[in-house]
Parts: C-alpha cells; structure tokens; sequence
C-alpha cells in the first residue's frame, strides 16, 4: 500500500483533513505520528524517518519527541543504530564486541560494520580505538 494511502486512512480514521492542524492538540498529532509508524514498519518492516513524517503530516517530528530514536522507544521497536544517539551506539558496539570476544570470536571491521549496520568510524577511530575501550588487547 502506498505510503500517502496509509497516512490518509489514518487522518480519516482519527481527525478532520481540513482542519488538521487547528482542531488537534499535541497529543493528538503524537498519537497519528505513532500510528503511522507503527503501521508502517509492520507493513514494510522499516521504520520511517523524519522527512517522511515532515512531508506526509508536513509536522515537526521535534515538537513532539526527544528524536527519533525516542519516537520509536515510545512504541517498543527496535531500530537500527544509525537513528540511535550516539552514547547508546557506542555501549550496543561495546557490548556486541565484549560478548563475541568472551567466545574467543574477535570481530574486524567487517563484522561490525554489517552485523550492526553501522560505520564504525562514526563512533572510533580504528579498530585499536574500539578494543581499547571494550577492554580487550588488539
């Protein structure tokens, strides 16, 4: 189904087209901003990003959540790290690379890159760098 034909169904469902941004109150337009993307990663299995909420609502994904990591945290999905904030990828890295590392299994670049979709140059700077700060020698 077709991205505008799911947000329609839900404005219909919930509020007035017309009227949408005058009649509903914050937590309104929270609730649709929610429904949207959960429909959506059930549907496509891929979450939704703020320029999609921005053009299909033409709202602020800011005004009514922390980011978008905490838009998806309110609906108890799991994300991708790249939506996460930056404190929290780099302990999720850390974790994944002490617990393969505890089975004498050392991940490379490689690994860590695609298992955990992620560049890891964004968060350290060579691989010395992230086995430094698990706490395991390189």
């Amino acid at each position: 189904m077709p991205l505008f034909l799911i947000a329609l169904s839900l404005v219909y469902e919930n509020l007035e087209v017309n009227h949408m941004n005058k009649l509903t109150s914050k937590d309104e337009k929270r609730k649709l901003i929610l429904d949207y993307a959960k429909k959506r990663y059930e549907q496509e299995n891929h979450p939704v990003s703020k320029r999609e909420i921005r053009s299909i609502f033409h709202l602020e994904l800011y005004n009514y959540f922390k980011n978008i990591f905490d838009m998806y945290q309110h609906l108890g999905i799991e994300v991708p790290l790249c939506y996460c904030p930056k404190e929290y990828a780099i302990t999720k890295i850390l974790n994944y690379v002490q617990n393969k590392s505890d089975k004498r299994l050392y991940p490379g670049l490689r690994e860590v890159e695609t298992v955990l979709e992620i560049h890891l140059w964004t968060y350290f700077k060579n691989m010395r760098d992230l086995y430094s700060k698990a706490g395991i020698d390189y």
